[in-house]
């Protein structure tokens, strides 16, 4: 996987869609994990548009997807949230309540 690194550094400027085709679309980590750092790559400092991009890709969107969210809402926090999907969330209270949660209980040790 070290080498997919590079792999997806080269493909940074590629459209996500473009790249994860390269890559492959299936649910392998050999697969989406270079796709995974590719999206984060090209798109880290917007993780709405990192999101869509990584979705519209296809295939196992719901993983790399899963994944990307992970790595940028641990880089930039539940702030980085797109303030229209926050508003749509039914749930959204309880939702950020957990996630302070979590986070309070990480920070703590």
């Amino acid at each position: 996987l070290v080498a997919r690194w590079g792999d997806a550094r080269q493909l940074r400027d590629q459209a996500v869609t473009d790249a994860t085709g390269e890559f492959g679309r299936s649910c392998y980590l050999s697969s989406s994990f270079p796709s995974t750092l590719q999206a984060a790559l090209r798109h880290g400092d917007d993780l709405g548009t990192a999101l869509l991009e990584c979705c519209r890709a296809g295939g196992d969107n719901a993983s790399r997807c899963a994944l990307l969210g992970a790595w940028l809402g641990a880089a930039h926090g539940i702030q980085a949230i797109p303030v229209d999907w926050l508003r749509r969330l039914r749930a959204r209270d309880e939702a950020v309540g957990l996630v302070e949660r979590v986070v309070t209980a990480a920070l703590a040790g």
